[in-house]
């Protein structure tokens, strides 16, 4: 009986200790609320569709997932800036396998979550948006959602 309540005790004392970790971390937790891209136009020359600038709180990859479309990707850029209303813009996007410097763009892929890598947070920018291009085509709509910081690991984007 006394074996058993000194088990007891310790599992109780285990999930106490994961509960508290839990709520601790939580409450860390960066802005990772998924916003939704809806139809925007993607064009071969530029990049012509940026989302709205959102507070960026950590160093965690910018979160895309482009869910419809007619293209099967989708060039994009992940922008700083200090404004909400992004009258300046900076792309920050960052291929993790090829340098620590800032390249033109990733590829994301429809039906594909990926993580977007940038020095956004780490270059004190307070805010993020995203830039679209479309490959091979003068223009495509396409949708999806995207949050500027990341709570999970995902597909890294690559160039």
């Amino acid at each position: 009986m006394i074996k058993s309540k000194k088990v007891l005790s310790l599992v109780l004392a285990l999930i106490t200790l994961i509960s508290v970790w839990g709520f601790s971390t939580s409450a860390n937790a960066a802005n990772t609320t998924d916003t939704a891209i809806t139809q925007f136009g993607a064009s071969f020359f530029y990049y012509t569709y940026h989302t709205p600038a959102r507070l960026k709180q950590d160093w965690s990859p910018v979160y895309v997932y482009i869910t419809d479309g007619k293209r099967d990707r989708v060039y994009v850029r992940a922008y700083g800036t200090n404004n909400i209303s992004a009258s300046t813009k900076v792309n920050e996007t960052v291929d993790p396998d090829i340098s620590s410097y800032p390249v033109d763009h990733v590829t994301c892929y429809r039906g594909i979550e990926h993580s977007v890598h940038s020095y956004i947070y780490e270059d004190d920018y307070d805010f993020a948006l995203l830039g679209f291009r479309c490959p091979n085509v003068l223009g495509d709509e396409i949708s999806g959602w995207w949050s500027p910081d990341s709570a999970l690991t995902h597909t890294d984007a690559h160039m």
